[in-house]
């Protein structure tokens, strides 16, 4: 199984790189990466999509673990799908299932990956929910990994 981690994009809602700004001493992504390994994925079974400013994030994901995998989007002021289509081509075809999960978010907890992981269906995409609402991280099946391979951006 891999994960995409999405990391592609400016903040330009906050004004700067979020994915690199520092929390508690760390850059928000490392604390992302802490859940993804927390829950039982390799660093290289990881796959971070990234865009803006991408020389700088390369750099900050190689000292957290140099067995990462770093896709480049060069669509990333695209719509998420398109890292999300990035990421997907560094998948293997006998992936199984892939978890997506958003660099932004390193609040989500090892438990709630494990929980998604521990659902898997292969015909549905499985998610989390909180006060009725869909959120991510989510898990995609092999059958809408192959979608995603063939959809047009």
């Amino acid at each position: 199984m891999k994960a995409l981690l999405l990391a592609a994009g400016e903040g330009r809602r906050l004004g700067y790189h979020k994915m690199l700004r520092s929390i508690a001493g760390r850059s928000m992504i490392f604390w992302t990466l802490d859940s993804l390994t927390a829950a039982g994925f390799l660093p290289k079974d990881i796959i971070v999509v990234i865009g803006y400013n991408s020389s700088q994030t390369e750099g900050v994901l190689k000292s957290y673990d140099a067995s990462l995998n770093v896709a480049k989007n060069p669509d990333y002021k695209n719509e998420m799908f398109s890292s999300i289509k990035t990421g997907i081509s560094f998948v293997p075809e006998s992936c199984n299932h892939v978890l997506v999960a958003l660099g932004d978010q390193p609040l989500v907890k090892p438990e709630t990956i494990k929980a998604i992981l521990e659902k898997g269906n292969p015909l549905k995409v499985v998610q989390p929910t909180y006060n009725g609402k869909r959120h991510h991280p989510l898990l995609i099946p092999r059958s809408l990994i192959e979608a995603i391979r063939r959809a047009p951006i």
